[in-house]
């Protein structure tokens, strides 16, 4: 199985292009898809209306993405009953507003198949929605949220391979069997060389990906020092405040 699958590619592009419609809101409801991509509160309830009269339509949803970050709140409720609508999803993608979300919105839901999951939910409301699904093979997480200890680091993934997550809450790495790893710099930051210094891992990566600062000279050493064996990398430089020893440079 590939890293990531030809069709997560496709969502991962419309989610960088949050404007752009995806074909499934403007295919005739007739017919059934496997993906189904949102961008709007309307399209969603659209979407429940016929699954909820059809259940053919919600069973024959592998691809699930809701991308509602244009708006300033989005409904719980809603979200929830398209999600337990859609059991044999197999790729999740959710990017919600930034507003406090309630402990509920993903408890209980159990997917079975799922194997590629995406979203900007803070990490300690992700843990025991993770926990649940083992399955995972392929995880992008954004901004943590977290006051103390990140929960992506106590709540391994036994078949995670692809990782992207903040450096910032990388530290033991607690994905062993990871080959495939992108590490980004959320906001201002320490720099990546001073992250990669905290780091003991015995990954055997094949894939490496990281952001940098500009003046960040000492990165490739620390990079070569915890990964060692790292056979394809790429570093993307960020326009981004570093931080040493508490003093923004």
């Amino acid at each position: 199985m590939s890293l990531v699958r030809e069709q997560s590619r496709v969502l991962m592009s419309l989610i960088r292009e949050p404007s752009r419609v995806s074909i499934t809101e403007d295919a005739p409801p007739s017919k059934l898809s496997i993906f189904w991509h949102f961008t709007t509160p309307r399209r969603l309830a659209t979407f429940i209306e016929l699954a909820t009269r059809k259940r053919a339509v919600a069973d024959a949803v592998e691809v699930l993405s809701v991308d509602l970050r244009q708006l300033p709140e989005f409904s719980v409720s809603q979200l929830r009953q398209a999600l337990q609508l859609v059991k044999n999803v197999q790729d999740l993608i959710l990017y919600l507003p930034q507003q406090p979300l309630p402990v509920e919105l993903l408890s209980d839901l159990k997917f079975g198949r799922l194997d590629f999951f995406a979203s900007n939910i803070p990490h300690v409301a992700l843990a025991s929605f993770l926990e649940k699904h083992p399955t995972i093979t392929s995880l992008i997480l954004d901004t943590c949220g977290r006051t103390e200890a990140c929960a992506s680091e106590t709540h391994p993934l036994p078949a995670v391979i692809s990782l992207q997550c903040p450096a910032s809450c990388v530290k033991a790495l607690p994905y062993p069997q990871v080959i495939r790893l992108v590490l980004r710099m959320t906001g201002p930051s320490r720099s990546m060389s001073t992250v990669l210094r905290g780091m003991t891992t015995s990954l055997q990566l094949s894939v490496l990906i990281v952001d940098v600062s500009p003046d960040d000279y000492d990165v490739l050493r620390q990079i070569a020092r915890v990964f060692p064996r790292v056979r394809k990398l790429k570093l993307i430089e960020q326009k981004t405040v570093t931080v040493r020893h508490g003093i923004v440079v």
